[in-house]
């Protein structure tokens, strides 16, 4: 945080109040212009056909030995794959918004209009958010659904894979100048969201309603982790590491569910649009 406070103060009183400004526009009103347009009613629609198939996400209920058919893990790489374009121009996206040390250096020895320009350039890039953001979750929804693949057991796969096997932070995110990272009520923008975290709380619940009761020790340990869960309101699944079983489901696959990781689209991978009255749409 020390070299984007140096640009901020470096750029005068005047220039942080107009980037502060032009963060907000991007953020606000590039994500009310996406609301407008296709992607996100495609998205929610494709949403409720996923729900209606497998019901709510909270629903899911993992292998009873903690293992994960390796049919189910070339399911969600499909459905990584066939969104894939979609992330990685949302991706793009926000590279575009970013601003690295060096043009940061740049920008603090040019005029007050210059760094006006600048910072306003970077704004007007980030209206297409919105409806990159849009086409992503329907790339999304719909390949879950061409797949077979409910949103539960896609979180559930997400968090495990990505964050409890492969050790990625769940607070990635897009950044939008050197050191800076977003936060959304004193929340990093790419932690997972109270629902995910409850969603998940659950089906580790609904998982262990499925062990046999002659099963002890998985018992134990399944029950372990979701007391942890239920103490640490941040925690995620299996943060300390994952089960055997688990870890050996997805070894093959090592190479391809690693590639398939973007960070600056984390925040937006487990996000579930909903209605919410007639003209509008809420991301949760």
């Amino acid at each position: 945080m020390a070299a984007a406070k140096q640009w901020l103060w470096g750029c005068g009183i005047g220039c942080a109040v107009v980037l502060l400004l032009a963060i907000g526009a991007i953020v606000a009103l590039g994500l009310f212009l996406g609301s407008t347009v296709r992607g996100f009613e495609d998205a929610v629609e494709a949403r409720e056909q996923l729900e209606g198939i497998h019901g709510p996400a909270s629903t899911f209920a993992p292998a009873a030995d903690g293992s994960i058919a390796a049919g189910r893990i070339d399911a969600f790489l499909a459905v990584r794959d066939a969104s894939m374009e979609a992330r990685d121009l949302l991706e793009r996206a926000f590279e575009s918004i970013t601003v690295s040390a060096e043009e940061a250096e740049q920008v603090e020895d040019k005029s007050f209009g210059e760094k006006l320009g600048f910072v306003f350039g970077i704004a007007k890039e980030g209206l297409g958010l919105g409806g990159r953001l849009g086409d992503f979750l329907k790339a999304r929804n719909e390949a879950l659904l061409a797949h077979g693949m409910g949103f539960g057991e896609y979180s559930y796969l997400y968090c495990v894979v990505f964050y409890g096997w492969l050790d990625h932070d769940p607070g990635d995110g897009p950044q939008l100048g050197p050191d800076t990272e977003i936060e959304v009520d004193g929340q990093r923008f790419g932690e997972m969201s109270p629902r995910t975290r409850a969603d998940l709380r659950q089906i580790l619940r609904n998982q262990l309603a499925v062990v046999p009761e002659n099963d002890q020790a998985w018992r134990a340990t399944l029950q372990a982790e979701i007391d942890a869960l239920e103490q640490d309101g941040l925690r995620y699944p299996w943060r300390d590491g994952v089960p055997p079983a688990l870890a050996a489901s997805l070894e093959p696959f090592r190479e391809r569910l690693a590639a398939s990781y973007r960070p600056r689209v984390n925040p937006f991978e487990l996000v579930q649009g909903e209605r919410k009255g007639k003209f509008s749409i809420e991301g949760r």
